[in-house]
């Protein structure tokens, strides 16, 4: 953008002062601020300010850095959905679908797909795409594997990577943390959790390993999943932080790990 005083004052003197600032994202622009000192007859300044603004939006742009897939034992593959946003100041740009590189060996899909026509907003276009890919199960044999994928545009420089997690689930599912806020000695605090098994079995919730922290399910018969209440009732003063093995009888992975929070007071 350009934006200069038009004419010159007739009276008193004029000074103008240029500050230049380049953006390279695009292509090259300037933008230029100019500032106007105006000597009035009576000697007093006056100031004239212009400003330039320079809008910078991305060229490429994905909808989740990571992608997570949760496998159960028994699920040979998981869908991955993934949706892509391209910006360009020509039109044919954005019309060119990104390209998806390196995903497991075995993945089939890659359908890119848009998302309505290109829209324009000031000269510059945009035009969003999705895509449905089929990944197969790993061989899962520690911890989780993460893959470094990449979403490329119409030229070598233009890339973004994300991540794609994967990892095993079995056993029974439960929330990572509870948190029982502040109470005192002797007095019981409960909180509702839901226990699920990833595979669908139905278990039973056995018990916990702490004796200052109980639970007991709605339902005493064996079901997939469990509404239960967790009391806890402090023994002394002090702040409970600690791991709470919660008991089942599935037969994968049984004894299901939550995070405890809290603080006793006499």
């Amino acid at each position: 953008p350009s934006i200069a005083p038009r004419g010159r004052p007739t009276v008193g003197d004029t000074v103008f002062t240029t500050q230049r600032l380049t953006l390279r994202k695009w292509r090259e622009t300037d933008l230029a601020l100019w500032l106007e000192h105006l000597n009035t007859p009576d000697k007093q300044p006056m100031v004239m300010q212009f400003n330039a603004f320079h809008r910078v939006v991305r060229e490429l742009q994905v909808s989740s850095p990571v992608i997570l897939q949760e496998f159960a034992e028994d699920t040979p593959s998981l869908k991955a959905r993934l949706e892509v946003t391209r910006w360009s100041r020509a039109q044919d740009e954005v019309n060119e679908p990104p390209v998806f590189e390196n995903w497991p060996e075995g993945s089939v899909g890659a359908v890119i797909e848009p998302l309505g026509p290109a829209t324009d907003t000031d000269g510059v276009w945009k035009r969003s795409y999705k895509s449905e890919i089929t990944v197969p199960r790993p061989s899962f044999e520690q911890g989780d594997i993460r893959h470094l994928l990449t979403v490329r545009g119409s030229t070598p420089e233009l890339q973004v990577q994300l991540q794609l997690v994967q990892r095993l689930i079995s056993g029974v599912g439960a929330p990572s943390l509870v948190h029982f806020g502040e109470t005192k000695v002797g007095v019981p605090v409960t909180r509702r959790i839901q226990l699920s098994a990833h595979d669908d079995r139905p278990f039973l919730i056995t018990g916990t390993e702490n004796e200052s922290i109980s639970i007991t399910p709605d339902e005493t018969v064996a079901q997939p999943r469990h509404w239960a209440l967790l009391t806890w009732t402090a023994q002394e003063p002090g702040e409970l932080k600690q791991k709470l093995l919660v008991k089942t009888d599935h037969p994968q992975k049984p004894m299901v790990e939550i995070e405890v929070l809290g603080q006793a007071f006499p």
